[in-house]
């Protein structure tokens, strides 16, 4: 168990690691084979589409399949083997049909990984996927930190080769550690109404919308304000620490999510002030990470307790927006780029505070679980030869 341990938590890091290493690969393709912009689009465009499409999919088969470590590995060695396809890539048609392989393996590798992260990494699921996502995090991270000198130090083929390589480690480690692993147990036996998955489904719709805003507006805002390296290190460092604290300390309530997304938006709102300077606006910025952090495992841990049956399936209707988003990447960075701090600041915390709303909302509308009806208690009593057996309905 040990050892599928810590295939989860590689396959997690190359889950942050790929989508942040395909806006650094793709201008390397660009500069090095003189790969035209359409096709690039195009691989852009692909991804994320079949990223969309196959996450449900691919969520029911998980669900029905009783060893989840096949999609892991399938999903690891897939994507190794498409990613060295990248260095082929001279025309647009097939660059589309290698970017919709690459979002089914990725598919493939995100919900086998989280499938696993409870069922391996223990605790209640929440606990277990703050635990996992930390993973997911620092390889988003040590994307942005590591590739960039490592293309232009050995060039672009070595570069892509040495990802590809180490992308097929969680798949090995998977193989030689293979076994039937058990259903997920959850005290919840009743499934959510529809209306309350699509309130959910909003709710990650709106944290996807804010993380990505502010992932892109926060470095060029760190640039303005001086030691952009340093502030995006404690940004990333305090979202990090914030999934670890709330893993720790057994932040596992829902109650604890609607809180935090409200002092996101506290902290948001407070810095659109006039009054607030740029370093106060960056410590906002440091303590919002901190709350934004431990948000979307929390939300995976909601519905996982909600959809034991179903949980690969649901999750991947809530991962499937992420890649939807990912789509809107291009105007949304267009139009966040254009704003100024102030609105930026009130945009993020309006999310937030609608996130927090519909939370809320959810927790309220729940009805009460109906309590077990006591198990009668027996006991006994000397009558002389007999006993005389005391029950809920009195003697008997």
């Amino acid at each position: 168990m040990l050892s599928l341990k810590l295939a989860v938590m590689m396959a997690g890091f190359f889950l942050g690691a790929i989508p942040s290493l395909m806006g650094s690969i793709l201008p390397g393709l660009r500069k090095s084979l003189g790969t035209d912009e359409k096709i690039l689009r195009w691989l852009t465009v692909g991804f994320f589409a079949s990223l969309t499409l196959f996450m449900p999919a691919v969520g029911q088969l998980v669900d029905r399949q009783p060893s989840s470590e096949t999609f892991l590995i399938l999903g690891s060695l897939l994507s190794s083997l498409l990613l060295v396809g990248l260095l082929r890539i001279r025309a647009a048609l097939p660059a589309f049909f290698l970017a919709i392989g690459l979002g089914f393996s990725f598919a493939c590798l995100s919900m086998g990984t989280i499938y696993l992260m409870p069922l391996t990494l223990g605790g209640k699921p929440s606990e277990a996927f703050n635990l996992g996502f930390i993973s997911v995090a620092l390889g988003a991270f040590t994307a942005h930190l590591i590739y960039p000198p490592l293309e232009k130090r050995a060039g672009l083929k070595a570069a892509i080769l040495t990802v590809a390589g180490l992308c097929l480690w969680p798949g090995l480690v998977a193989i030689f550690n293979k076994s039937t692993t058990p259903a997920l147990e959850t005290s919840v036996n009743t499934a959510f109404e529809t209306w309350r998955f699509l309130l959910i489904l909003g709710v990650f719709l709106l944290y996807f919308v804010v993380e990505i805003t502010l992932e892109i507006w926060v470095e060029p805002y760190f640039k303005d304000a001086g030691r952009a390296h340093w502030h995006l290190f404690v940004f990333w460092f305090c979202f990090l620490l914030g999934r670890f604290l709330a893993y720790w300390f057994h932040f596992n309530d829902p109650w604890f999510y609607c809180l935090a997304a409200f002092l996101i938006a506290v902290f948001l709102g407070n810095l659109a002030g006039d009054f607030s300077t740029n370093s106060t606006r960056v410590f906002g910025l440091h303590l919002a990470a901190l709350f934004l952090g431990p948000l979307f495992p929390g939300f995976l841990g909601i519905i996982s307790e909600g959809y034991p049956r179903r949980q690969a399936e649901m999750i991947g209707y809530a991962m499937a927006l992420q890649g939807l988003v990912f789509l809107g990447v291009p105007r949304l960075k267009g139009f966040v780029s254009s704003q100024s701090p102030h609105r930026v600041f009130i945009f993020g915390a309006f999310c937030s505070v609608v996130m927090s709303v519909l939370i809320m909302i959810d927790l309220l509308s729940k009805e009460p679980t109906a309590a077990p009806p006591p198990t009668p208690r027996k006991q006994t009593r000397p009558s002389g030869s007999r006993a005389a057996t005391i029950t809920a309905g009195g003697w008997s």
